[in-house]
């Protein structure tokens, strides 16, 4: 457990600081987006203990696992800092992501309480995975536009 906490120390302290300093007036979308991102993590710990009966759950898998949902920050932000740097108004594309995102945070959240409700693992939409390739694309189909 001190490794989690290390990992998060390391990643969120000066992450937060670059992050509140750039994004001073759009703060609050992400605010709530790292919240349901924390609370996220708690029920999937909580439910990982309970639909195996108990054993523990690995470091390293706990590490990847909030690492990955952390850099789930990093999308928005870059997204906008990019915008702001090439001059275009995105701001609402950049919220609608974030939006997004906590949506699928809320979905992930919801799945876990209904595992821990039941006693075992429920179907989860890998939400994240879809958001990202919908950027993914929208980035190519922008880059191409731009190119030709």
């Amino acid at each position: 457990m001190n490794d989690i906490i290390q990992a998060i120390k390391a990643i969120a302290y000066p992450a937060s600081a670059y992050f509140f300093w750039i994004c001073q007036r759009h703060v609050e979308p992400f605010t709530i987006l790292a919240i349901l991102i924390i609370v996220d993590f708690a029920t999937w710990i909580i439910k990982s203990w309970v639909v195996s009966w108990g054993r523990s759950i690995t470091s390293k898998k706990a590490k990847s696992w909030l690492i990955s949902k952390l850099l789930l920050l990093l999308v928005p932000l870059m997204i906008w800092l990019v915008a702001t740097w090439i001059w275009l108004d995105w701001i609402d594309f950049v919220k609608t992501i974030a939006w997004l995102l906590m949506v699928s945070e809320l979905y992930s959240i919801i799945a876990n309480i209904l595992a821990i409700r039941v006693w075992k693992d429920v179907f989860e939409y890998d939400a994240i995975t879809a958001i990202l390739k919908y950027l993914l694309r929208t980035v190519k189909k922008f880059l191409e536009e731009k190119v030709q």
